[in-house]
């Protein structure tokens, strides 16, 4: 039953904005605009967008997104892990009703480039953020710095996806209960106009054969569902269409 809601609301966001709002049959913010782009190196400030929609995927996990337009109207997608006593917010960007999420006890960053409203939603709430070490040029100071391996709340566990600039991780949660265990990358992959995975572009790559290796090291771990930072979740398999992009690259 889990599948067919999570495959029901992937094919959804994939034919609709961040809003939820039909906006196109050719749903291209689901690729990034590879010519609004010239560098894998980007550290982006809070965006002046705001999400009007939250949408719970399955029990305990949540997704909202932004036509960010600090990326050239591109989509930023964030997520929230959790329960009623409350949970953690990933990559968060400006929502504009927060009741609709767990209150957040934490903060994680994927990367520098998102650190969108972290700080805001830090005074706002007295939540610490936990950050990627080695990610150089903060906004401001993070709580905590995180690397390989290290435990993060609400289970999630950081893993290394070197290969794109400065650092970036994937974090992996087993399943708890009704939520199933997931993966979210914040730039390791994206997904094209008619909603199958596609690899970062080039320019974003600052090491193609690390960022390949990070690819599979993500496609290695065991996950039912996969939150990505630009995009829609994946459900459906989605460790095998990892693995299919991989031998297709």
């Amino acid at each position: 039953m889990q599948q067919t809601a999570l495959k029901a609301f992937s094919a959804r966001r994939c034919a609709k904005g961040g809003t939820g709002q039909v906006v196109s049959t050719r749903p291209s913010w689901c690729l990034v605009d590879q010519a609004r782009f010239h560098s894998y190196d980007l550290a982006m400030s809070e965006p002046t967008e705001a999400a009007d929609n939250v949408e719970q995927i399955v029990a305990g996990v949540w997704h909202w997104s932004i036509h960010n337009s600090n990326i050239g109207g591109n989509v930023s997608a964030s997520h929230a892990v959790g329960g009623e006593d409350g949970g953690v917010w990933i990559d968060p960007v400006r929502v504009d009703d927060s009741d609709s999420l767990p209150r957040p006890q934490a903060i994680v960053l994927t990367s520098r480039g998102h650190q969108r409203a972290a700080w805001r939603y830090r005074r706002e709430f007295g939540v610490p953020v936990h950050a990627p070490r080695g990610g150089d040029g903060y906004d401001e100071e993070p709580d905590s710095l995180y690397g390989e391996g290290d435990s993060l709340p609400e289970g999630l566990v950081a893993i290394a996806t070197p290969g794109f600039g400065d650092a970036k991780f994937a974090l992996h949660r087993a399943a708890q209960g009704e939520t199933p265990s997931l993966m979210i990358v914040g730039d390791l992959v994206m997904r094209k106009e008619d909603g199958s995975l596609t690899t970062i572009p080039p320019q974003f790559q600052s090491d193609p054969a690390a960022a390949r290796h990070s690819l599979e090291r993500v496609a290695s771990e065991t996950f039912d569902l996969l939150l990505i930072g630009h995009a829609p979740p994946v459900s459906g398999n989605p460790r095998g269409q990892l693995q299919s992009l991989l031998a297709d690259a």
